[in-house]
């Protein structure tokens, strides 16, 4: 038998460098926290939700879920806060690209629930207004009402045709209706209302040319403002009528009035009147985009609407009282202005005489005698304008803001498209005074602004040089704190310069090096955090493609398009800058100078030295791999095989082996004493950015843009283990000397270290291991829930079924047919006993119990049971009954007509009960055995609920009384005595 070689697994240790990034959709919210609702907010950061201090720039909190070092995590695609004044209260609900939705206490940091009903990525959330329910909308088009105290899936609403774009449960204080307002993106059915009562739309606006986008409910709920891809807002008015409006509406049904059939149904038989009053015009620069997110502030004072470009409009929303004194102001003036009219055309100056007819306004007396549009010109103030952000705008925030002098200002917190956070003061415009946007903060210095291009680790593993698109960051890689930002040009390639100056005690590290894409090699100062020079290096702009540090410190080599391998050695240059009156100071800085060039008829994309600083390799644009000799400039090898051009490769540190990755997906492995290829492995599914040897073995590493790090043997060509942690494609990666340490970086512009461990990891087991995976998400992603009884109707479950319902369901079998058998044996024991008591013999020894009753601490299956269906996650639970044979469903309830008899946790079997009845009801029906069993159950939830209400009453009073004595006794001690 082949002996197995086992390997150290390595694990996700840490991520950094995002502030706010995401795939999926960046949100960002504040968080009334620590008596502030100004200092404190959460965003999406891929994965993760990052609580950040706006004043201190720092991270306070971080709401993550670890799905192992197996599982491919999903991104965070939208959240939304509920503040119920108590921090068991305060809820942040998050949703998932993989549809899931996790509901967390944000002071806490607490796991509260998890809900799984969605497929695809969650594009809306809202929680009603005392917080208990949580309704969600995906891509999926379907809507999901979720129980957040009883952690279930109430039901699931279709009828939109593309994706949902907002949410929101409509409220009025004097007419209380269960009502849900949404919106998507098709151009069909943009806008509907849901009656949750009775789970159907009741009511759907057309009109709009194009989706909507976002929408907003104001004044009580009177008011709908809905944003498209239009130049406009289109505003619609929301009226709830009294019952003898509704008689009314119905008489006009009879006598064949203008309304229309959707109206005239959506008023008499739910009370609710929509319709359109206007429209508010978009500032003419920012109409070119579409609406991207409508907001407005708690106090419903200001409403922002930002587009996906950089402008921000802004709109004031006036009261009653104000649109009111605004429309007469109005009336007075086009008053004066007819008059003057009138008086012209009495004095012949030739002024056309149907001026003179015109009737005069009639005065103001309320805002409902207003015609629709000017009542939309009152109550929305358009003056305020736009305000154009330095960067696009993903998400923002609003919230009022009252200064010390008493005026009004408002506060923006914005995540933008660069992976930043700006946080603005806004006040409105006041008298002939333009309207002022200052920027406050900007939480920008520990990310960067476009994706990580290339990365390398300092020799003595305790930097991290990243580079981008606008600058160079370090890092320290113990704390993972960014200690620097320079700015240097578009970058290709970096590295540490490990060059030590034996003169003086200068370190290794003190300087490094960065190829950009314009051709140049710049030569940064660590310790002064500078770019202290800038080397032209190609011809033409051509881009730098690759550095590579001689192995014996006294240089470098580097290659570009322009085909040509330039050597550089170091040089030390000796500066005198003034230090005081008394003496000069000298100060050595690193140079290059040119020392020899090899030049090729191709471009070239990389190379590399192997380490005993005796062999080139240099990759060209013909798709081959060319090695020379170091000193001599020899030509030794040719590599031919590749279909695109090698675009990174490295050699192994016993100078045996070479590897190369390219766009092709394959590695190869070559042998570098007679350049034959080892080995051709197909690696990954997309272009391989980036392959490295770990120092001192003959395992390497390599990503790719399908978001996979994985690390293989090149000596017997089996892949060890693969990371799946990154939410995009892959660029680059760096390993430590001690190859402790791997750090990647992604275009979803987050740094990602991954540390060696020392537990042992079998490949087979791990191959294995992923194949379950991949095959059980194939299975569910092609599934379809089918629950009988249920037809392609508007209203369904709130069901999905996850590889940890299927364990449940599993888990929930095998208890049912434990219980089946301890159960059989206890008859058969009672038998044998009343036998043995008959022939007046001894009684035989008890069973022995099924070792599975002691996983749960009890010998009694009764409790068994009951304790299996306790540990069943609430919010799953109706997934997994759903699952269910019907030949363990007949089983389960006669379970539960046992633990209803005995009055064991009756609100979960009566739960559990009622769902099966109604899920099974034909089969049940039909199953003459089964209906005894129907009648217990009617019998015993009946006696018990009805206990259960009375027990609840009898402590709701209870705690009454108590709170009345308790308050008596407070106000007995303020009494004066007799």
């Amino acid at each position: 038998m082949p002996r197995t070689k086992n390997y150290l697994r390595y694990v996700h240790e840490s991520t950094f460098g995002v502030v706010a990034a995401s795939q999926a959709g960046v949100s960002i919210k504040y968080l009334p926290m620590r008596d502030t609702k100004d200092r404190f907010v959460a965003v999406s950061a891929n994965e993760t939700v990052l609580f950040w201090d706006l004043k201190t720039r720092q991270i306070i909190n971080k709401l993550t879920y670890d799905v192992g070092d197996t599982a491919v995590a999903s991104e965070v695609s939208i959240i939304e806060c509920f503040h119920g004044g108590h921090p068991r209260t305060n809820l942040i609900a998050v949703g998932y690209a993989n549809g899931h939705i996790r509901v967390f206490e944000y002071e806490t940091g607490m796991l509260k629930t998890t809900f799984t009903g969605h497929r695809v990525a969650i594009t809306a959330l809202v929680f009603d207004k005392d917080g208990s329910r949580l309704a969600s909308g995906a891509k999926d088009c379907t809507i999901v009402l979720w129980d957040v105290v009883g952690e279930k899936g109430l039901f699931s609403l279709r009828g939109h045709k593309n994706s949902i774009s907002k949410l929101a449960f409509l409220y009025n204080d004097e007419h209380q209706k269960d009502l849900l307002v949404s919106s998507s993106i098709d151009a069909v059915a943009t806008v509907k209302f849901w009656d949750l009562q009775l789970q159907h739309c009741f009511c759907t606006l057309p009109g709009h040319s194009s989706g909507v986008w976002s929408f907003v409910l104001l004044k009580n709920g009177t008011r709908l403002i809905t944003g498209s891809s239009g130049p406009e807002l289109k505003v619609y008015s929301i009226r709830f009528l009294s019952d003898t409006e509704k008689q009314s509406a119905s008489g006009k049904v009879v006598d064949g009035g203008e309304y229309d059939e959707l109206d005239v149904k959506s008023e008499v038989e739910y009370g609710l009147q929509v319709k359109p009053l206007g429209q508010i015009l978009r500032n003419t620069i920012a109409i070119s985009n579409r609406v991207q997110d409508l907001t407005v502030d708690p106090d419903e004072s200001i409403l922002v609407c930002h587009s996906t470009d950089k402008n921000v409009e802004f709109y004031e929303l006036r009261s009653d009282e104000e649109a009111l004194t605004y429309a007469k102001k109005l009336m007075k003036k086009a008053a004066r202005k007819a008059t003057k009219r009138k008086r012209a055309t009495e004095g012949g100056d030739g002024q056309d005489e149907s001026l003179a007819s015109e009737e005069e306004p009639r005065p103001v007396q309320s805002i409902e005698s207003l015609e629709p549009q000017m009542l939309v010109d009152c109550e929305f103030n358009r003056k305020l304008g736009f305000q154009k952000l330095p960067d696009k705008v993903k998400s923002l925030d609003v919230i009022k803001f009252l200064k010390k002098d008493g005026s009004v200002s408002y506060k923006l917190a914005v995540a933008t498209a660069s992976n930043k956070i700006d946080t603005f003061n806004y006040e409105p415009p006041k008298g002939d005074q333009e309207a002022l946007l200052e920027q406050q903060n900007s939480i920008e210095s520990m990310s960067h602004r476009n994706d990580v291009r290339c990365i390398a680790i300092s020799t003595d593993n305790t930097l991290i040089l990243s580079a981008s698109a606008e600058s160079a960051k370090l890092w320290r890689l113990d704390s993972r704190a960014c200690i620097a930002t320079i700015e240097t040009e578009y970058a290709t390639c970096c590295t540490f310069a490990n060059a030590l100056n034996l003169t003086t005690s200068y370190h290794q590290n003190k300087f490094a090096l960065l190829g950009t894409k314009q051709g140049h090699l710049q030569l940064i100062d660590v310790a002064e955090t500078r770019v202290c020079e800038t080397i032209k290096i190609c011809d033409n702009d051509k881009p730098l493609n690759s550095i590579c540090v001689l192995p014996d410190q006294s240089g470098i080599v580097c290659g570009g398009e322009d085909g040509i391998v330039r050597f550089y050695n170091y040089v030390w240059k000796e500066l005198t800058d003034d230090e005081d009156d008394s003496g000069k100071q000298k100060q050595t800085i690193l140079s290059l100078e040119e020392s020899r060039t090899l030049i090729f008829q191709e471009g070239i994309t990389c190379l590399t030295v192997s380490a005993n600083n005796n062999l080139l390799a240099v990759s060209l644009l013909d798709s081959t791999v060319r090695v020379h000799f170091v000193d001599t400039f020899k030509y030794f090898l040719t590599m031919y095989g590749h279909k695109f051009p090698v675009t990174t490769m490295d050699i192994s540190d016993d100078n045996t082996l070479l590897v190369t990755g390219s766009p092709d997906k394959n590695i190869k492995i070559w042998g570098l004493d007679f350049g034959d290829c080892h080995k051709s492995i197909f690696a990954h599914d997309d272009v391989i950015t980036c392959v490295k040897f770990i120092p001192k073995t003959h395992h390497i590493f390599s990503c790719a843009r399908d978001r996979q790090i994985k690390q293989w043997d090149c000596d017997i060509f089996i892949k060890i283990q693969t990371l799946r942690k990154h939410m995009a494609e892959i660029w680059c990666l760096g390993l430590s000397t001690n190859g402790k340490y791997l750090v990647t970086g992604s275009h979803d512009k987050s740094i990602r270290i991954f540390r060696k461990t020392e537990e042992i990891l079998v490949p087979s087991e791990e191959e294995e291991t992923e194949r379950e995976l991949e095959d059980e998400r194939n299975v569910f992603e092609k599934q379809d829930n089918i629950v009988l009884g249920e037809t392609d109707a508007e209203a369904g479950f709130a069901v999905k079924m996850t590889i940890e319902t299927v364990k449940s369901t599993d888990r929930l079998i095998e208890a049912i047919d434990v219980f089946g058998s301890e159960q059989e044996k206890e008859r058969e024991y009672v038998r044998l006993c009343e036998l043995a008591d008959s022939k007046k013999e001894p009684r035989p020894a008890e069973p022995e119990r099924d070792p599975l009753l002691m996983t749960v601490m009890t010998t009694d299956y009764h409790r068994f049971m009951l304790e299996i269906l306790r540990r069943i996650k609430s919010s799953e639970l109706e997934e997994i009954l759903l699952t269910l044979p019907f030949d363990y469903v007949r089983k389960l309830l006669i379970i539960l007509v046992i633990f209803l008899e005995r009055g064991w946790d009756v609100e979960l079997v009566v739960r559990c009960a009622t769902f099966l009845l109604k899920v099974n009801f034909g089969q049940i029906a039909a199953s003459p055995t089964l209906s005894p069993i129907v009648y217990k159950l009617k019998t015993f939830i009946l006696n018990r609920t009805k206990h259960l209400r009375e027990c609840a009453g009898f402590n709701l009073m209870a705690l009454e009384h108590l709170s009345q004595n308790k308050r008596y006794q407070s106000s007995k001690v303020l009494r004066a005595p007799y």
